[in-house]
């Protein structure tokens, strides 16, 4: 039985909805929460994912998805992701909703330090995680930054494994909301993996709801 707060996306995850901005769980550009369509400007192709089909975006060949002028938040924000890294040692946004002309909202990936990296109106902050990323490993991670507090966590596999402040103050943009790299004209930084059931909220996830989501997304049985 599925509690109240949560839904079943098309492949199978179990995701709180309360404030739920966007979800996709990237079985094809369609497979989205709210009635969004992704683009595929460069054909990034889907493949085998953590939980049904991801994404597979490929570095050397620019791929990306883009959702354009889309999912704008002030406030508190979270995110979700499972990612495997191709390649490390390099900067690689899973989402990012920043730009160099359209304005600076918010971004989210790996960093070159192979820690998570959270950026919040170009205010950049490299998480003090306990776990560094390796290449070919299924990763579930999550962030969440709290407005009031300028507090991010980040929680790897479902639990906890790091914090870090950011003074950034987030405002709405119309830059594109795109997976895979952001819109910074001579820094896109793309990413080198697949990527699938990414998640978006306006609101700071519970430690429980990240847990939760990690167990329904083949992480472990519930």
């Amino acid at each position: 039985m599925i509690p109240g707060s949560l839904a079943m996306m098309a492949s199978g995850s179990l995701v709180p909805t309360s404030s739920l901005v966007a979800y996709y769980a990237l079985e094809n550009l369609n497979d989205s929460f709210g009635g969004y369509t992704l683009t595929n400007p460069n054909s990034a192709s889907f493949v085998a994912g953590k939980v049904s089909n991801g994404v597979n975006c490929v570095r050397a060949s620019s791929h990306y998805l883009d959702a354009g002028d889309a999912h704008d938040i002030t406030g508190a924000i979270s995110f979700v992701a499972w990612i495997k890294l191709s390649s490390i040692n390099a900067n690689g946004w899973i989402v990012g909703k920043d730009s160099d002309t359209l304005g600076r909202a918010y971004a989210w990936g790996v960093g070159s330090d192979n820690l998570i990296r959270v950026q919040i109106s170009g205010v950049g902050s490299s998480v003090s995680a306990s776990t560094a990323f390796t290449t070919g490993t299924w990763y579930f991670v999550a962030a969440t930054f709290d407005d009031a507090t300028n507090a991010i966590k980040y929680y790897l596999n479902g639990a906890a494994d790091g914090t870090a402040t950011n003074t950034g103050v987030l405002a709405a943009t119309t830059a594109p909301f795109n997976i895979g790299r952001r819109s910074y004209v001579g820094a896109e930084e793309y990413f080198d993996g697949v990527i699938d059931e990414v998640g978006v909220w306006s609101r700071v996830l519970t430690a429980d709801e990240i847990l939760t989501m990690y167990n329904g997304g083949s992480g472990t049985t519930l």
